[in-house]
Protein backbone atom coordinates (compact mmCIF):
# COMPACT_ATOMS: atom_id res chain seq x y z
CA UNK A 1 0.00 0.00 0.00
CA UNK A 2 2.66 2.95 1.12
CA UNK A 3 6.08 2.31 0.29
CA UNK A 4 8.77 1.65 2.93
CA UNK A 5 10.28 4.69 5.00
CA UNK A 6 13.14 3.76 7.59
CA UNK A 7 11.17 7.26 10.00
CA UNK A 8 8.06 8.33 11.15
CA UNK A 9 6.06 10.19 8.86
CA UNK A 10 3.20 12.29 10.01
CA UNK A 11 0.82 14.48 7.84
CA UNK A 12 -2.43 15.44 8.96
CA UNK A 13 -4.70 17.68 7.23
CA UNK A 14 -7.46 18.78 9.71
CA UNK A 15 -10.66 20.56 8.42
CA UNK A 16 -11.66 22.59 11.85
CA UNK A 17 -15.66 23.58 11.66
CA UNK A 18 -15.98 25.88 14.75
CA UNK A 19 -16.27 29.16 15.91
CA UNK A 20 -13.23 29.62 17.98
CA UNK A 21 -10.43 29.12 15.95
CA UNK A 22 -7.78 29.31 18.79
CA UNK A 23 -9.43 25.63 19.89
CA UNK A 24 -7.33 23.53 17.92
CA UNK A 25 -8.11 19.58 17.93
CA UNK A 26 -5.33 17.15 18.88
CA UNK A 27 -4.46 14.07 16.86
CA UNK A 28 -6.66 11.72 18.60
CA UNK A 29 -9.59 13.95 18.71
CA UNK A 30 -10.62 16.61 21.04
CA UNK A 31 -9.14 20.23 21.60
CA UNK A 32 -5.46 20.32 22.18
CA UNK A 33 -2.15 20.54 21.25
CA UNK A 34 -0.48 17.48 19.04
CA UNK A 35 -1.46 15.07 21.48
CA UNK A 36 -1.58 16.75 24.89
CA UNK A 37 -5.35 17.54 25.73
CA UNK A 38 -6.15 20.85 26.98
CA UNK A 39 -9.17 21.72 29.05
CA UNK A 40 -10.69 24.39 27.28
CA UNK A 41 -13.44 22.65 25.17
CA UNK A 42 -13.73 23.35 21.22
CA UNK A 43 -16.72 25.57 22.40
CA UNK A 44 -20.48 25.58 21.52
CA UNK A 45 -21.84 24.01 18.20
CA UNK A 46 -18.15 23.45 16.89
CA UNK A 47 -17.54 20.57 14.91
CA UNK A 48 -13.70 19.06 13.90
CA UNK A 49 -12.64 16.36 11.75
CA UNK A 50 -9.10 16.02 10.46
CA UNK A 51 -7.73 13.24 8.77
CA UNK A 52 -3.64 12.60 9.36
CA UNK A 53 -1.11 9.96 8.12
CA UNK A 54 1.06 8.22 10.46
CA UNK A 55 4.02 6.53 9.13
CA UNK A 56 6.26 3.71 11.35
CA UNK A 57 9.22 1.97 11.37
CA UNK A 58 10.00 -0.41 14.23
CA UNK A 59 12.11 -2.71 14.92
CA UNK A 60 12.51 -5.27 17.44
CA UNK A 61 15.71 -6.94 17.26
CA UNK A 62 16.20 -8.10 13.36
CA UNK A 63 12.18 -8.04 13.25
CA UNK A 64 11.06 -5.15 11.63
CA UNK A 65 7.78 -3.71 10.89
CA UNK A 66 6.46 -1.06 8.70
CA UNK A 67 3.12 0.55 9.99
CA UNK A 68 1.27 3.13 7.97
CA UNK A 69 -1.88 4.18 9.59
CA UNK A 70 -4.66 7.02 8.07
CA UNK A 71 -6.55 8.48 11.34
CA UNK A 72 -10.01 10.05 11.04
CA UNK A 73 -10.48 12.04 14.49
CA UNK A 74 -14.14 13.71 14.76
CA UNK A 75 -15.05 16.30 17.80
CA UNK A 76 -18.04 18.39 18.83
CA UNK A 77 -18.15 21.36 21.22
CA UNK A 78 -21.75 20.95 23.10
CA UNK A 79 -22.37 23.94 25.01
CA UNK A 80 -18.90 26.14 26.20
CA UNK A 81 -17.59 23.31 28.94
CA UNK A 82 -18.71 19.65 27.09
CA UNK A 83 -17.49 18.23 23.93
CA UNK A 84 -17.38 14.71 22.74
CA UNK A 85 -14.57 13.25 20.27
CA UNK A 86 -14.19 9.92 18.13
CA UNK A 87 -10.63 8.63 16.94
CA UNK A 88 -11.06 5.96 14.19
CA UNK A 89 -7.91 4.81 12.48
CA UNK A 90 -7.31 2.83 9.24
CA UNK A 91 -4.07 0.63 9.40
CA UNK A 92 -1.58 -1.36 6.99
CA UNK A 93 1.05 -3.00 8.82
CA UNK A 94 3.93 -4.40 6.98
CA UNK A 95 6.18 -6.87 8.64
CA UNK A 96 9.36 -8.33 7.31
CA UNK A 97 8.36 -11.84 8.98
CA UNK A 98 4.93 -12.33 7.55
CA UNK A 99 1.72 -11.04 5.33
CA UNK A 100 0.45 -7.44 4.96
CA UNK A 101 -2.73 -6.65 7.00
CA UNK A 102 -4.97 -3.81 6.35
CA UNK A 103 -8.13 -2.42 7.51
CA UNK A 104 -9.25 -0.42 10.44
CA UNK A 105 -7.78 -0.48 14.04
CA UNK A 106 -9.24 0.23 17.52
CA UNK A 107 -10.08 3.52 17.66
CA UNK A 108 -11.11 6.22 21.15
CA UNK A 109 -13.98 7.76 22.03
CA UNK A 110 -13.24 10.83 25.01
CA UNK A 111 -15.82 12.82 26.95
CA UNK A 112 -14.33 16.39 28.41
CA UNK A 113 -16.18 18.44 30.62
CA UNK A 114 -14.50 22.10 31.39
CA UNK A 115 -15.53 21.77 35.22
CA UNK A 116 -13.53 25.23 36.63
CA UNK A 117 -12.50 28.21 34.91
CA UNK A 118 -10.59 30.30 37.13
CA UNK A 119 -10.64 33.68 35.41
CA UNK A 120 -8.28 35.52 37.86
CA UNK A 121 -5.54 33.67 37.03
CA UNK A 122 -6.27 31.88 33.74
CA UNK A 123 -6.80 28.52 34.80
CA UNK A 124 -8.30 25.56 33.34
CA UNK A 125 -9.52 22.49 34.57
CA UNK A 126 -11.80 19.52 32.76
CA UNK A 127 -11.74 16.09 33.44
CA UNK A 128 -12.02 13.16 30.61
CA UNK A 129 -13.71 9.75 30.35
CA UNK A 130 -11.94 7.69 27.75
CA UNK A 131 -13.15 4.50 25.85
CA UNK A 132 -11.31 2.32 23.19
CA UNK A 133 -13.56 1.10 20.52
CA UNK A 134 -12.86 -1.84 19.46
CA UNK A 135 -13.25 -1.79 15.81
CA UNK A 136 -10.00 -3.75 14.44
CA UNK A 137 -10.23 -7.32 13.60
CA UNK A 138 -8.21 -9.37 16.52
CA UNK A 139 -7.13 -11.91 13.95
CA UNK A 140 -5.13 -9.66 11.63
CA UNK A 141 -3.32 -8.36 14.59
CA UNK A 142 -5.29 -4.67 13.98
CA UNK A 143 -7.34 -4.63 17.29
CA UNK A 144 -7.56 -6.16 20.56
CA UNK A 145 -10.94 -7.53 20.61
CA UNK A 146 -11.81 -5.59 24.41
CA UNK A 147 -13.14 -2.19 25.39
CA UNK A 148 -11.23 -0.71 27.60
CA UNK A 149 -12.24 2.68 29.62
CA UNK A 150 -10.26 5.46 31.19
CA UNK A 151 -10.07 8.79 32.95
CA UNK A 152 -8.08 11.79 32.43
CA UNK A 153 -7.07 15.30 34.29
CA UNK A 154 -6.72 17.95 31.85
CA UNK A 155 -5.19 21.28 33.72
CA UNK A 156 -4.72 24.63 31.45
CA UNK A 157 -2.64 27.87 32.94
CA UNK A 158 -2.38 30.71 30.47
CA UNK A 159 0.01 34.04 30.61
CA UNK A 160 0.25 36.82 28.40
CA UNK A 161 2.12 34.82 25.56
CA UNK A 162 3.04 31.28 27.01
CA UNK A 163 0.14 28.79 28.03
CA UNK A 164 0.53 25.47 29.59
CA UNK A 165 -0.96 22.47 29.54
CA UNK A 166 -1.42 19.03 31.80
CA UNK A 167 -2.75 16.01 31.57
CA UNK A 168 -2.72 12.64 33.50
CA UNK A 169 -5.22 9.61 33.19
CA UNK A 170 -5.44 5.80 33.98
CA UNK A 171 -6.53 3.02 31.37
CA UNK A 172 -8.04 -0.17 32.69
CA UNK A 173 -6.53 -2.58 30.08
CA UNK A 174 -8.36 -6.06 29.96
CA UNK A 175 -6.70 -7.47 27.42
CA UNK A 176 -4.70 -11.11 28.35
CA UNK A 177 -1.23 -10.33 29.11
CA UNK A 178 -1.44 -6.70 29.22
CA UNK A 179 -1.61 -4.59 32.23
CA UNK A 180 -3.18 -0.98 32.86
CA UNK A 181 -1.34 1.68 32.19
CA UNK A 182 -1.09 5.25 33.92
CA UNK A 183 -1.19 8.10 30.85
CA UNK A 184 0.40 11.66 31.14
CA UNK A 185 1.19 14.72 29.22
CA UNK A 186 2.42 18.13 29.56
CA UNK A 187 3.02 20.98 26.91
CA UNK A 188 3.70 24.89 26.05
CA UNK A 189 2.85 26.84 23.54
CA UNK A 190 4.43 30.14 22.77
CA UNK A 191 2.72 32.80 20.92
CA UNK A 192 5.52 35.93 20.31
CA UNK A 193 3.44 39.04 20.68
CA UNK A 194 4.68 40.52 17.15
CA UNK A 195 3.91 37.04 15.15
CA UNK A 196 1.00 35.03 14.50
CA UNK A 197 2.93 32.31 15.39
CA UNK A 198 3.18 29.58 17.92
CA UNK A 199 5.22 27.25 18.91
CA UNK A 200 4.94 23.97 20.64
CA UNK A 201 7.18 21.64 22.73
CA UNK A 202 5.31 18.62 24.26
CA UNK A 203 5.97 14.96 25.56
CA UNK A 204 3.43 12.66 26.35
CA UNK A 205 3.77 8.92 26.74
CA UNK A 206 1.73 5.72 28.78
CA UNK A 207 3.39 3.64 31.32
CA UNK A 208 2.30 -0.19 32.82
CA UNK A 209 1.43 -0.15 36.21
CA UNK A 210 2.97 -3.38 36.26
CA UNK A 211 6.26 -4.20 34.92
CA UNK A 212 6.52 -7.37 32.78
CA UNK A 213 9.35 -8.60 29.82
CA UNK A 214 7.86 -7.47 26.39
CA UNK A 215 5.83 -4.46 28.11
CA UNK A 216 7.78 -1.40 27.62
CA UNK A 217 6.37 2.11 28.45
CA UNK A 218 6.02 4.20 25.32
CA UNK A 219 6.68 8.32 25.25
CA UNK A 220 6.41 10.20 21.91
CA UNK A 221 8.22 14.17 22.20
CA UNK A 222 7.41 16.66 19.67
CA UNK A 223 8.68 20.07 18.48
CA UNK A 224 6.71 21.94 16.63
CA UNK A 225 5.47 25.22 15.15
CA UNK A 226 1.86 26.77 14.25
CA UNK A 227 1.26 29.54 12.07
CA UNK A 228 -2.34 31.26 12.70
CA UNK A 229 -4.17 32.74 9.32
CA UNK A 230 -5.87 35.17 10.95
CA UNK A 231 -8.31 33.29 13.40
CA UNK A 232 -10.13 31.41 10.47
CA UNK A 233 -6.84 28.49 10.31
CA UNK A 234 -3.39 27.54 10.77
CA UNK A 235 -0.42 25.37 9.29
CA UNK A 236 1.66 23.33 11.30
CA UNK A 237 4.91 21.64 11.74
CA UNK A 238 6.55 19.28 14.26
CA UNK A 239 9.74 17.32 14.65
CA UNK A 240 9.65 14.48 17.02
CA UNK A 241 11.13 10.97 18.26
CA UNK A 242 8.47 7.86 19.48
CA UNK A 243 9.31 4.98 21.31
CA UNK A 244 7.13 1.96 20.74
CA UNK A 245 6.09 -0.84 23.53
CA UNK A 246 6.64 -3.40 21.60
CA UNK A 247 9.80 -4.68 24.11
CA UNK A 248 12.61 -2.73 22.15
CA UNK A 249 12.96 0.88 22.54
CA UNK A 250 12.56 2.63 18.81
CA UNK A 251 14.63 5.68 18.22
CA UNK A 252 12.65 6.37 14.82
CA UNK A 253 11.97 10.02 14.25
CA UNK A 254 8.83 11.87 13.19
CA UNK A 255 8.05 14.56 10.95
CA UNK A 256 4.42 16.18 11.14
CA UNK A 257 2.63 18.93 8.94
CA UNK A 258 -0.78 20.24 8.82
CA UNK A 259 -3.35 22.36 8.21
CA UNK A 260 -6.58 23.69 10.07
CA UNK A 261 -9.57 25.68 8.93
CA UNK A 262 -11.73 27.27 11.23
CA UNK A 263 -15.39 28.38 10.10
CA UNK A 264 -18.26 29.04 12.75
CA UNK A 265 -20.80 26.67 12.42
CA UNK A 266 -23.91 28.80 14.07
CA UNK A 267 -24.18 32.02 12.08
CA UNK A 268 -23.89 35.14 14.62
CA UNK A 269 -26.59 37.29 15.12
CA UNK A 270 -25.48 40.98 15.54
CA UNK A 271 -28.82 41.57 17.11
CA UNK A 272 -28.60 43.03 20.88
CA UNK A 273 -29.37 40.52 23.79
CA UNK A 274 -31.55 41.07 26.56
CA UNK A 275 -28.23 42.17 28.26
CA UNK A 276 -26.79 44.20 25.67
CA UNK A 277 -29.91 46.22 25.46
CA UNK A 278 -29.67 46.63 29.28
CA UNK A 279 -25.98 47.81 29.36
CA UNK A 280 -27.07 50.54 26.50
CA UNK A 281 -29.88 51.54 28.73
CA UNK A 282 -27.70 52.13 31.32
CA UNK A 283 -25.13 54.66 29.61
CA UNK A 284 -28.50 56.23 28.19
CA UNK A 285 -30.54 58.40 30.55
CA UNK A 286 -27.91 61.45 30.69
CA UNK A 287 -28.96 62.03 26.87
CA UNK A 288 -32.68 61.50 27.82
CA UNK A 289 -33.21 64.27 30.42
CA UNK A 290 -31.74 66.64 28.24
CA UNK A 291 -34.52 65.77 25.05
CA UNK A 292 -37.01 66.30 27.50
CA UNK A 293 -35.90 69.84 28.31
CA UNK A 294 -35.71 70.65 25.29
CA UNK A 295 -38.73 69.70 23.79
CA UNK A 296 -40.63 71.98 26.17
CA UNK A 297 -38.68 75.08 25.32
CA UNK A 298 -39.98 74.93 21.50
CA UNK A 299 -43.42 74.17 22.45
CA UNK A 300 -44.09 77.54 24.13
CA UNK A 301 -43.20 80.02 21.76
CA UNK A 302 -45.03 83.06 22.98
CA UNK A 303 -42.70 84.11 26.32
CA UNK A 304 -39.75 85.38 24.33
CA UNK A 305 -38.93 86.93 27.77
CA UNK A 306 -38.24 82.92 28.67
CA UNK A 307 -35.99 81.92 26.20
CA UNK A 308 -32.74 83.37 27.93
CA UNK A 309 -33.60 80.93 30.90
CA UNK A 310 -32.50 77.89 28.49
CA UNK A 311 -29.63 79.87 28.34
CA UNK A 312 -27.82 79.03 31.89
CA UNK A 313 -28.80 75.09 31.27
CA UNK A 314 -26.82 75.34 27.85
CA UNK A 315 -23.94 77.38 29.46
CA UNK A 316 -24.07 74.33 32.18
CA UNK A 317 -24.22 71.41 29.69
CA UNK A 318 -20.27 72.66 28.33
CA UNK A 319 -19.37 72.70 32.58
CA UNK A 320 -18.46 68.82 32.01
CA UNK A 321 -16.72 69.80 29.09
CA UNK A 322 -13.12 69.37 30.69
CA UNK A 323 -14.64 66.00 31.69
CA UNK A 324 -15.84 65.12 28.84
CA UNK A 325 -12.22 66.37 26.86
CA UNK A 326 -10.53 64.09 28.56
CA UNK A 327 -9.34 61.66 26.00
CA UNK A 328 -8.54 58.19 27.78
CA UNK A 329 -7.44 55.60 25.30
CA UNK A 330 -8.94 52.65 24.10
CA UNK A 331 -6.86 48.80 24.95
CA UNK A 332 -6.93 46.23 22.70
CA UNK A 333 -6.42 42.58 23.22
CA UNK A 334 -5.04 39.16 21.20
CA UNK A 335 -7.91 36.85 20.24
CA UNK A 336 -9.52 35.10 22.90
CA UNK A 337 -7.41 36.47 25.35
CA UNK A 338 -7.89 38.87 28.74
CA UNK A 339 -4.39 39.34 29.65
CA UNK A 340 -2.82 43.30 28.96
CA UNK A 341 -0.28 43.04 26.93
CA UNK A 342 2.61 45.40 27.15
CA UNK A 343 1.38 47.88 24.83
CA UNK A 344 -2.14 48.20 26.74
CA UNK A 345 -0.74 48.62 30.35
CA UNK A 346 1.75 51.69 28.58
CA UNK A 347 -1.69 53.20 27.27
CA UNK A 348 -3.50 52.76 31.08
CA UNK A 349 -0.51 54.26 32.28
CA UNK A 350 -1.33 57.62 30.58
CA UNK A 351 -5.41 57.32 30.96
CA UNK A 352 -4.60 56.16 34.74
CA UNK A 353 -2.71 59.62 35.27
CA UNK A 354 -5.61 61.61 33.79
CA UNK A 355 -8.03 60.07 35.62
CA UNK A 356 -6.01 60.94 38.99
CA UNK A 357 -6.51 64.75 37.75
CA UNK A 358 -10.15 63.96 37.35
CA UNK A 359 -11.49 61.98 40.29
CA UNK A 360 -15.09 63.45 40.02
CA UNK A 361 -16.03 61.53 36.81
CA UNK A 362 -17.53 58.43 36.29
CA UNK A 363 -16.20 55.81 33.90
CA UNK A 364 -17.85 53.06 32.39
CA UNK A 365 -15.40 50.28 31.03
CA UNK A 366 -17.23 48.30 27.92
CA UNK A 367 -15.42 45.31 27.04
CA UNK A 368 -15.78 44.27 22.76
CA UNK A 369 -14.74 41.02 21.06
CA UNK A 370 -14.72 40.34 17.40
CA UNK A 371 -17.28 38.53 16.16
CA UNK A 372 -15.35 34.69 16.82
CA UNK A 373 -17.12 32.74 19.29
CA UNK A 374 -20.41 32.20 20.73
CA UNK A 375 -22.33 35.68 21.62
CA UNK A 376 -22.39 33.79 25.19
CA UNK A 377 -18.79 33.28 25.00
CA UNK A 378 -17.89 36.45 24.14
CA UNK A 379 -20.04 38.44 26.37
CA UNK A 380 -18.08 36.83 29.03
CA UNK A 381 -14.80 37.03 27.28
CA UNK A 382 -15.66 41.24 27.21
CA UNK A 383 -16.24 41.07 30.77
CA UNK A 384 -13.22 39.70 31.69
CA UNK A 385 -11.45 42.32 29.31
CA UNK A 386 -13.31 45.26 30.81
CA UNK A 387 -12.24 43.54 34.60
CA UNK A 388 -8.74 43.27 33.54
CA UNK A 389 -8.36 46.54 32.98
CA UNK A 390 -10.43 47.53 36.29
CA UNK A 391 -8.21 45.67 38.12
CA UNK A 392 -4.99 46.80 36.90
CA UNK A 393 -5.85 50.50 37.37
CA UNK A 394 -7.22 49.88 41.05
CA UNK A 395 -4.83 47.68 42.01
CA UNK A 396 -1.27 48.54 40.17
CA UNK A 397 -1.45 51.80 38.78
CA UNK A 398 -3.48 53.37 42.50
CA UNK A 399 -6.63 54.91 40.71
CA UNK A 400 -8.61 55.56 44.07
CA UNK A 401 -12.24 55.39 43.78
CA UNK A 402 -12.83 51.86 42.36
CA UNK A 403 -16.42 52.53 42.72
CA UNK A 404 -15.71 55.15 39.91
CA UNK A 405 -15.67 52.15 36.90
CA UNK A 406 -18.54 50.30 36.07
CA UNK A 407 -17.98 47.17 34.35
CA UNK A 408 -20.02 46.09 31.50
CA UNK A 409 -19.83 43.93 28.37
CA UNK A 410 -21.58 44.48 24.96
CA UNK A 411 -19.49 41.10 23.31
CA UNK A 412 -19.75 41.40 19.48
CA UNK A 413 -22.47 43.23 19.20
CA UNK A 414 -21.00 47.06 18.85
CA UNK A 415 -17.73 46.78 16.06
CA UNK A 416 -15.36 49.07 15.70
CA UNK A 417 -14.54 47.67 12.08
CA UNK A 418 -15.00 45.13 9.56
CA UNK A 419 -14.99 40.87 11.26
CA UNK A 420 -14.21 40.02 7.91
CA UNK A 421 -10.83 41.13 8.22
CA UNK A 422 -8.25 40.23 10.48
CA UNK A 423 -6.92 43.96 10.69
CA UNK A 424 -10.65 44.26 11.64
CA UNK A 425 -11.15 42.06 14.25
CA UNK A 426 -8.02 43.39 15.86
CA UNK A 427 -9.62 46.53 16.21
CA UNK A 428 -12.48 45.19 17.64
CA UNK A 429 -11.04 43.04 20.62
CA UNK A 430 -11.31 46.04 23.04
CA UNK A 431 -11.92 48.02 26.33
CA UNK A 432 -13.10 51.35 25.68
CA UNK A 433 -13.44 54.09 28.12
CA UNK A 434 -16.81 55.45 28.42
CA UNK A 435 -16.95 58.99 30.76
CA UNK A 436 -20.23 59.48 32.01
CA UNK A 437 -21.76 62.38 34.32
Amino acid sequence: MFGPVKKFLFLSVIFLFVSQASAQTAIDGGSGLFYVQKAKTLGDKSFAIGAIYDRGDYHNGSDRTDADTLSIPATLGIGERFEVSVFAPFRNIDPSMGNDQSGISDGLARVKWNFYNWDKYNINAAVMALVTLPFGDENKGLGTGKTNLGIGLALDKEYENVSWHFNVGFLSRNEDAMEDQTLYGAGVEWRPSAAPLGLIAEFSGAAYTVKKHGLDDNSTGILGARYYFGDWGSAQIGYGARTSGTGAKSPNYMLMAGITVGIGLNKKKHEPSVSHEALREESAPPATPVIEKAEPVQSAPAPVVREPAPAPVVTKTPAPAPMVSVALESVHFKFDSAKLTGKAQTILKRNAAKLQENQKIKVILEGNTCSIGTEEYNLKLGKRRARSVKLYMVKKLGVERDSMFVVVSHGESTPVSSNKTEEGRKQNRRVDFVIQK
